[in-house]
């Protein structure tokens, strides 16, 4: 009971560096658990009431990207945000499960074009009360209601 308090603090009181360092604009009740990165530019990073990030969550984003996260929504260990330059927005109630990837930008595959050469940049709007189950992989462009 004593470690799982422990740890619980420890989540809030990630959040409230984060909100410090990077100018997160947090709800209340947010947790950032252990060994959760955030690379982007201050300010770009969104998440509202209740919202809980758990061990080994990337969140990645340039200049131009966000992230929003609606109230209430998680994320299981070992999730992988990457929105780049553009916007990612997942919604309230969003259950996302253990080792999800989502992309907003990622290489295309036309026939007759290098890998290589392709790129695919698009925004993510995940909605209300989603689930992703395990290993789900989301790439740019795509709506989840």
């Amino acid at each position: 009971m004593i470690a799982y308090r422990w740890d619980a603090l420890g989540a809030w009181a990630r959040a409230q560096a984060w909100r410090l360092l990077w100018g997160a604009r947090l709800g209340h009740g947010v947790k950032v658990h252990a060994g959760t990165r955030w690379r982007g530019p201050r300010g770009a990073l969104a998440l509202g009431d209740g919202v809980e990030l758990y061990a080994g969550t990337r969140l990645l984003c340039t200049t131009d990207g966000g992230i929003a996260i609606g109230a209430g929504s998680h994320i299981a260990p070992g999730g992988h945000l990457l929105a780049g330059g553009q916007l990612l927005v997942i919604g309230e109630q969003v259950a996302i499960g253990p080792q999800v990837a989502i992309f907003c930008e990622s290489n295309g595959s036309a026939a007759g074009v290098p890998f290589v050469a392709q790129h695919v940049a698009a925004p993510v709007h995940i909605g209300r009360n989603v689930f992703l189950g395990a290993r789900v992989t989301v790439l740019p462009g795509a709506v989840i209601n």
